[in-house]
C-alpha cells in the first residue's frame, strides 16, 4: 500500500508557494493512517499537512495547472523530471533524508529581481516562521518558491564501512570495505551495482555485480579516497552515492582556567594551548 504525504504552503486565494507530494510504499512499521492538518501563519498564509492512500492531485496540461483537493492550485511556466542522488556534491533540495528520488517539479512564474526582493522584503516574517516551524528555508532555498514536487523514492539502501580499521598504533589506512544493499520491497530484484573506489594518483578501482548478493566485501589495493556506488535497473539509474573519508582530525584551541589578579589590580585569564589529533 502507498502512501502519499503532502506538505503545502499557499495563501488566503489558496495559490501555492511552495508544495511536495511523498509517494511511499508503506512496509510493516510504516503508518499508513489519513490525516489532514491545516496550521494558520503569518500574512493569513496556511500550512497543510495531507496524508492519503490515493493521490489527490491533477494535473492539467492545457490549463498548466496543478490542482490539490480541488482548490488549492499552482499555475506553472514549465516542469521538468529529475533524479536526487546521495551524492555529497548534490545540490538539488530534498526532504529525503537517506533515499534518492525521481521528482517531477512544476515551477510557476519567474518573478523579476525587483519584484522577488519586494516579495521577500514584504513577507520576511512569514518565511522566517516557516523556516522556525518546518525547517524549510525558502530564503536560502529561492528557487523553491511557487513550486511544487512530486517524488517517488527508491526503496535501496546501501551501507559502506571499512572492517579493517588499524589500531591505534598500525601506521595504515583501511583497505576492506564491507557494502550492504538492502532492497526493502524486493523491487530491483535483476539491478546491478558498479562500485568505483577512486584514488589521487592512480585510476579507479572497478567492482560489478548484483545487488541480490545482499553483501560484498572489497579489497581495495590501497585506501580510496572516495567511494562511488550506483545502482541500475534496466537501464536506468535509480541509485548513486559519493562520498569521501575523513583521514584526519586536527583540534586547536585554548582552554581558559581561572583569572589571577596583577600588581596593579587588573584580572586576567589563564589558559592552557590545546592541541588534539586524531587520525594520521
Amino acid at each position: 500500500m502507498n502512501s502519499y504525504k503532502y506538505f503545502l504552503i499557499y495563501d488566503r486565494n489558496k495559490h501555492i508557494i511552495y508544495g511536495e507530494c511523498i509517494n511511499w510504499r508503506c512496509g510493516e512499521f510504516d503508518s499508513n493512517k489519513s490525516r489532514d492538518v491545516t496550521i494558520s501563519l503569518n500574512k493569513k498564509y496556511k500550512a497543510r499537512f495531507i496524508v492519503s492512500d490515493k493521490r489527490i492531485d491533477l494535473t492539467n496540461p492545457e490549463q498548466r495547472k496543478v490542482l490539490i483537493c480541488k482548490d488549492i492550485s499552482l499555475h506553472y511556466a514549465d516542469e521538468y523530471n529529475d533524479f536526487i542522488t546521495r551524492r555529497s556534491d548534490e545540490v538539488m533540495f530534498s526532504p529525503l533524508i537517506d533515499r534518492c528520488s525521481k521528482l517531477k517539479m512544476f515551477v510557476g512564474h519567474e518573478m523579476a529581481s525587483n519584484t522577488y526582493q519586494c516579495w521577500v522584503d514584504e513577507h520576511k516574517k512569514l518565511l522566517e516562521e516557516i523556516k522556525i516551524k518546518f525547517g524549510l528555508d525558502l530564503l536560502s532555498r529561492p528557487e523553491l518558491i511557487n513550486t511544487y514536487t512530486y517524488y517517488e523514492p527508491t526503496r535501496i539502501v546501501v551501507n559502506c564501512r571499512f572492517i579493517d580499521r588499524p589500531a591505534p598504533d598500525e601506521k595504515r589506512l583501511p583497505t576492506k570495505l564491507k557494502v550492504k544493499f538492502y532492497d526493502e520491497f524486493y523491487a530491483h530484484t535483476k539491478a546491478s551495482y558498479i562500485l568505483f573506489g577512486y584514488f589521487e594518483d592512480r585510476e579507479p578501482q572497478v567492482k560489478e555485480g548484483k545487488i541480490s548478493e545482499g553483501e560484498v566485501i572489497v579489497n581495495f589495493d590501497e585506501s580510496p579516497d572516495e567511494v562511488e556506488v550506483k545502482v541500475i535497473d534496466q537501464g536506468e539509474t535509480i541509485y548513486n552515492s559519493r562520498h569521501g573519508f575523513l583521514r584526519s582530525i586536527k583540534v586547536q584551541g585554548k582552554v581558559i582556567g581561572d583569572t589571577v589578579t596583577l600588581e596593579n589590580g587588573s584580572k586576567v585569564a589563564k589558559y592552557s594551548e590545546l592541541n588534539v589529533n586524531v587520525g594520521e
